[in-house]
């Protein structure tokens, strides 16, 4: 029935316009991913160069420009979260729009060759293994793209002439495979180090811009002599290569602040030799690190960082002051002013609030934890802000695995203030007089193998008495009961939902095999090139005076992907869209030659940053707005789900989907999904999907792979994001992932579907499962139904009919 309810909506005619002109809310949504990308970037080193920082620099300069990404800037990932746009704007271009002069092109001019030959030697791969046992999409998705070797660069090739080199690293990620820790990926490859070094010996300030969707290794910088400036550039959609010219020309300012921890090299992350195939094992994953994911991790081990979560400088300084802490009922607030105590430049600041917790004999605890954050406004030099931080005081809490309660503990916990992890100044103390138990809860996802999971006791801290010590009173730290929102279709989808046979009930579930109408899960049939459409009954089909509409399901979340062109044939019926149509801009779509009466329909989608990059904003304002500007072209392409957006932890730094994703923080993650859920929910009728439910941090054998995980990380690190989406936006829909958890598939899972997402959290939204889930080897059919998913996206297993008649 909550199938029903979502989609009693009218329908429109076909999607698309049959000219390709400049349509307005392209050029609207342009610029919002001109601002996303603009407050994304994150510049990590600045050095001087004689008497100043060698950034920004003057309009004007004569620069050398190399690399992979200069001129073959990526956008974004590959498979599901590619967006099919009408055009980007690279580092190339951006950086001449900006007023800069490019010295010579030769080096580039080469580079195109290459990279255009690996690309048609990689699709050719490809579809040659392309047979009746082993489709497009497998192949396409377990065969990621890697770039190719750089070419050398010549004598004749070198800027002679230039005042500052950029050299742009590009990395590509995608679904399907997790990425490695080797030269071209994680490392710097031999040519790029050549290149680089051959750069550097010329003695002109060497700039580094980093266009990936992840983290890598940066140790070789460091023996070079003239990186004088590092800039994660990330992956900003159509536009990262006008914000990019924008900021390396002073014109905007970077404010972007990293949502990881970025450690000096893969060995210090927790688990660097057993993730994925590192040990040879991809189907058993031991979360042996429990809670201490990311700077937990760091902050307890004291592994050696490069850059600390949180960070990001600016070319002006900021001044944070806490004017005040207090409470109010469970509510702590913090204000703060922040001046720009600059000359020159103005930019925005983003204030983060930790609490500190201090060791408790007996506790495994972490060192502090992100509860709260928020970003100036633009800020002239001289010039202050106020801003109130608020948390809710549960933000406290642990799980206890002994009681299966969520407790708060007796004691005091500093309230840390600063703009990044590392930089932090202590500006009150919370007081709780007593423990508290908030909330027992039943245990969930149990261990069926023996894990060794790593414990920590912090450091007791004593604070000064000088600061200000508020107290949060046990009695507001208990459960509210929330009550369920009343939902005006109820009662008619009740009233259609009785009229349905057995039969249509399972084509609504699990899709329609044989016929005309597409299959839930299959290629959509009315929005050409989006993911799938479910079943539409008319009224006469199930004798009411209302039938039961079709809905279209598009993948994201860089944006609504959907097949650039489409076509229709002299009955203006539409022509089937194969998947190859809406993978890669149509790299793998034979050539198409019209016939009489037929017409083309273009549907351009806007290609908006990668998730990462959005959470580096730590703007939820902008995400409020990416999200609104996908569910406008949801509208305009008569879409009814976004499955989007993507926000599984950043565990590790190989996992190969951590550009779809936002954090390693399970705060920022909850924060930037639920921001964008009320963006695109704000269209009646429209509704985002969160994704992946949950623990899906390993994209090697995706839907073999057992997280093996304790229920207090399950619960404190990756269930988090998730609840904190839910409980504050009510997404339309959740989609369960593929890997298993403690040895249940997830969407095979009770204790997640039920016990958490819907007694725990009162989720009121679908829940569905990811596309052929029910495959051999995954997701029984019937079970997903009794795990509590409404939609099987799509059904492999014929056995569902017995289960739902039962």
């Amino acid at each position: 029935m909550r199938r029903i309810q979502f989609m009693l909506r009218e329908r429109k005619t076909l999607p698309g316009v049959k000219h390709q002109e400049v349509r307005e809310y392209e050029t609207k949504h342009r610029q919002t991913a001109l601002k996303i990308a603009r407050e994304g970037v994150v510049l990590l080193e600045n050095k001087k160069s004689g008497e100043k920082p060698v950034l920004p620099l003057k309009k004007g300069t004569r620069i050398g420009l190399y690399g992979s990404g200069a001129r073959k800037t990526i956008k974004g990932g590959s498979g599901s979260g590619d967006v099919n746009e009408r055009s980007c704007v690279t580092i190339e271009q951006g950086l001449e729009h900006a007023g800069f002069v490019i010295e010579k092109k030769e080096w580039l001019d080469r580079y195109d060759q290459v990279k255009d030959a690996s690309i048609e030697s990689w699709k050719n791969g490809i579809l040659a293994r392309v047979n009746e046992a082993h489709p497009f999409t497998e192949i396409y998705f377990t065969t990621p793209y890697h770039g190719p070797e750089e070419n050398k660069i010549t004598e004749n090739e070198m800027p002679e002439d230039a005042e500052a080199v950029l050299y742009v690293i590009s990395r590509i990620s995608g679904e399907g495979a997790d990425r490695g820790n080797e030269p071209g990926d994680f490392l710097f490859s031999e040519s790029e180090k050549e290149n680089l070094k051959k750069l550097d010996e010329t003695g002109k300030d060497l700039i580094v811009i980093l266009n990936t969707g992840g983290l890598m290794d940066l140790t070789y910088l460091d023996g070079l002599h003239h990186v004088k400036a590092v800039i994660y550039a990330s992956q900003g959609g159509m536009e990262g290569g006008t914000a990019l010219g924008e900021i390396l020309s002073g014109d905007v300012t970077p404010s972007g602040k990293l949502t990881d921890s970025w450690g000096s090299s893969y060995e210090m992350w927790p688990g660097y030799d057993q993730f994925g195939r590192n040990n040879g094992d991809v189907q058993t994953e031991y979360y042996n690190e429990g809670i201490f994911v990311g700077y937990r991790w760091f902050d307890a081990t004291g592994k050696s960082l490069r850059y600390p979560f949180g960070f990001g400088l600016s070319y002006t300084d900021f001044e944070i002051k806490t004017e005040k802490v207090s409470v109010s009922g469970k509510q702590v607030q913090v204000e703060v002013s922040v001046k720009n105590t600059g000359n020159t430049y103005a930019g925005k600041e983003t204030v983060q609030v930790y609490v500190e917790f201090s060791g408790k004999e007996g506790i495994s605890h972490e060192k502090k934890r992100l509860v709260g954050f928020g970003k100036t406004d633009v800020l002239e030099p001289g010039e202050s802000q106020k801003l109130t931080i608020s948390f809710d005081g549960t933000a406290l809490e642990r799980f206890d695995q002994d009681e299966s309660a969520w407790v708060v503990d007796q004691g005091d916990y500093g309230v840390l203030v600063g703009d990044s992890s590392a930089d932090l100044a202590a500006a009150a103390v919370l007081r709780v007089e007593e423990d508290v138990v908030r909330m027992a809860v039943d245990h969930i996802s149990p261990l069926q193998k023996e894990l060794k999971e790593m414990e920590w006791t912090p450091q007791a801290v004593v604070y000064e008495e000088k600061l200000p010590v508020v107290v949060l009173k046990p009695e507001n730290l208990a459960k509210e009961k929330k009550a369920p929102k009343e939902n005006p279709y109820e009662a008619k989808a009740k009233e259609l939902t009785e009229k349905l046979t057995a039969e249509q009930m399972i084509e609504l579930v699990c899709g329609k095999t044989g016929g005309a109408q597409a299959q839930a899960g299959a290629a959509s049939v009315n929005v050409p090139g989006a993911a799938g459409e479910t079943v539409e009954y008319l009224a006469s089909e199930i004798g009411a005076d209302q039938g039961v509409p079709g809905m279209a399901l598009a993948d994201g979340p860089a944006g609504v992907r959907l097949a650039q062109k489409y076509y229709t044939d002299a009955n203006g019926q539409v022509e089937p869209v194969d998947i190859v149509d809406g993978i890669e801009h149509g790299l793998f779509a034979p050539e198409k030659v019209l016939t009489e009466g037929e017409e083309i329909y273009y549907q351009y989608c806007s290609a908006f940053p990668i998730g990462a990059m959005v959470a580096m904003t730590w703007n939820t304002e902008l995400a409020y707005e990416m999200g609104l500007a996908a569910g406008e072209e949801m509208e305009e392409f008569q879409v009814a789900l976004w499955l989007a957006p993507g926000m599984n932890i950043h565990r590790n730094p190989l996992c190969g989907r951590n550009f779809e994703y936002f954090s390693e923080d399970p705060l920022v993650s909850g924060r930037m999904a639920g921001a964008i859920t009320r963006g695109v929910q704000t269209i009646p009728g429209k509704g985002t999907t969160i994704k992946h439910f949950a623990c899906n941090n390993q994209e090697d054998n995706r839907m073999g792979a057992d997280s093996v995980v304790g229920e207090r990380a399950l619960r404190e690190i990756y269930l988090r994001g998730f609840q904190y989406a839910i409980e504050e936006t009510q997404p339309k829909a959740l989609m369960t992932s593929y890997n298993l958890i403690n040895g249940v598939h997830s969407a095979n899972s009770y204790d997640l579907c039920t016990v958490s997402a819907r007694k725990e959290w009162g989720y009121e939204g679908m829940i569905m499962t990811d596309w052929m889930t029910t495959t051999d080897g995954g997701s029984l059919s019937y079970v997903c139904m009794k795990a509590g998913n409404d939609m099987i996206m799509q059904d492999a297993q014929p056995i569902m009919k017995i289960s739902v008649r039962r």
